[in-house]
């Protein structure tokens, strides 16, 4: 399932719908994984900020169901 991805490393933001995102520690990069195989690596990942939305907690909600095969509780308050 995609889910937009959001970053800005000074002042604009930018938005890009992935399949999934990594980050590598070691080398301070994010990897995205973009729906047509191909990949995003932003380096210096110290120098970022990133929003991640309903999207993304859903997808990975999705992903939890599927690998566990049993459906997943998400604990929700409206405001």
């Amino acid at each position: 399932m995609e889910y937009k991805f959001n970053y800005k490393k000074k002042w604009f933001w930018k938005s890009v719908k992935v399949i999934g995102h990594s980050l590598n520690k070691e080398l301070n990069r994010m990897d995205l994984y973009l729906p047509d195989g191909s990949l995003i690596s932003l380096s210096n990942w110290n120098q970022y900020d990133f929003n991640l939305g309903v999207d993304w907690v859903l997808s990975t909600k999705n992903r939890m169901e599927k690998e566990s095969g049993q459906p997943v509780q998400l604990n929700v308050q409206s405001k």
